[in-house]
């Protein structure tokens, strides 16, 4: 063999005899040794499921259970391991179904709602207006008598002159901070997005003065 040959050999031999011991100590290290492993089982609730139906024909805000849910029960078995190093893993082997747990099913509103003190009500269009207020006995005002466009007694907080053209008679509106009331007046002042609402005194319609407010004319 020739020098240049045995040299090399040798710087084989070397570099395994080098390296062989690194690579064992590494395996060694990450290898997992189990020295001890047990089953156990644990039953727990299942969450119940709810499903949500949304409803354009119904008031948002209205919800009705339609299916009554339930939850259910489940047997989860798990394999717990203990390694060489003292630590200690579990680990999920199979679930058992012992309810199988029901779905909740909830018809909800999704219809423009707007809510008022006797709960969500559906309207069919959202306007901003101006709103005065006139006293429904006034005598120097023309609306003094009391009655109403339609004939029928003009009532403090529940009627409201409205321009026809814009509010049609006889609509039921929803006004914040006063209430649920019907467009069953009119007045030569009242025209396009202007609106008076009846009140129980002179004080109160000039305190109300004339301000922009959001209504809602709300469906039949």
């Amino acid at each position: 063999m020739s020098n240049k040959r045995l040299r090399r050999c040798l710087g084989i031999l070397l570099c395994a005899m080098l390296t062989v011991p690194f690579l064992v100590g590494f395996d060694l290290a990450k290898k997992i040794i189990v020295v001890n492993d047990e089953t156990t089982y644990v039953e727990q609730n299942i969450e119940m499921p709810v499903e949500y139906i949304y409803d354009d024909t119904i008031a948002k805000g209205v919800d009705t259970v339609e299916v009554e849910g339930r939850s259910g029960r489940e047997r989860v078995i798990y394999k717990t391991v203990t390694k060489a190093d003292g630590s200690v893993k579990a680990e999920v082997v199979k679930r058992e179904i012992i309810k199988k747990p029901v779905a909740q099913v909830v018809r909800m509103g999704a219809a423009p709602s707007v809510k008022t003190k006797d709960g969500y009500k559906r309207f069919k269009q959202k306007l901003i207006v101006q709103a005065t207020a006139y006293w429904t006995h006034d005598p120097v005002d023309a609306s003094g008598t009391g009655i109403a466009y339609d004939g029928t007694p003009a009532v403090p907080y529940k009627t409201i002159a409205v321009d026809p053209k814009v509010i049609p008679l006889q609509s039921q509106v929803y006004i914040p901070g006063i209430g649920q009331v019907r467009a069953n007046d009119t007045g030569s002042a009242i025209k396009g997005k202007i609106i008076d609402i009846a009140m129980d005194s002179r004080k109160a319609a000039w305190d109300w003065g004339r301000r922009n407010i959001e209504i809602y004319i709300l469906e039949e």
